[in-house]
């Protein structure tokens, strides 16, 4: 199995639509983080896709799943003003090849809060090849908030996966680069 997890750090964060629009407050002034580190076993997050491969009985399958965490604005004595869960119908997976001995694939992922339109996405994409004998490779981009992790591992049993990437802002202002035309963060890891 191959997780790639966005999550936001902290336990709040300034809403990033609202000081972008100049009106910091009207709309709400913070939304609900994810509040964690690093963690392949989280249930707390922005976004999940797992991807599955398994050659078992020879039988090459390639398949995966998609997950969307709830999004919560706050006002600014704290109330709870929206709550709300985008579509995952921005996360894309691509099935490249699935064969005896390799298997590829891509993820487009486009996934926003779920409030307005107007809210930047969590934007990221990456492409990877996995061989039967378990080497593998991904490389991509990614919007420079929230955090990104990658993990490799068996998806049946209990052992730790293998941490594969992990990218971590440096504070709340990084969400800014959540807006279209900033800078993207390139990787790639082959293991």
């Amino acid at each position: 199995m191959f997780r790639y997890t966005t999550f936001i750090p902290y336990a709040k964060v300034d809403n990033p639509n609202a000081i972008h629009e100049g009106i910091l407050g009207e709309y709400g002034t913070q939304l609900k983080g994810d509040n964690r580190g690093f963690d392949p076993f989280s249930n707390k997050y922005r976004t999940r896709v797992d991807v599955y491969t398994t050659w078992w009985y020879n039988d090459p399958e390639l398949f995966y799943d998609r997950f969307v965490g709830e999004s919560v604005l706050y006002d600014s004595k704290g109330n709870v003003l929206l709550r709300g869960t985008a579509s995952p119908n921005g996360i894309k997976v691509t099935k490249d090849l699935v064969s005896s001995t390799k298997m590829m694939w891509r993820v487009n992922h486009d996934v926003g809060v779920p409030f307005h339109s107007s809210y930047p996405n969590i934007t990221y994409y990456y492409e990877a090849t996995v061989y039967k004998n378990g080497n593998f490779s991904i490389r991509g981009s990614h919007d420079k908030a929230p955090n990104h992790e990658i993990y490799a591992g068996n998806a049946y049993t209990d052992l730790r996966p293998l941490t594969v990437y992990t990218y971590a802002v440096s504070s709340t202002a990084d969400f800014a680069y959540l807006f279209p035309g900033t800078p993207q963060k390139y990787f790639e890891v082959s293991m």
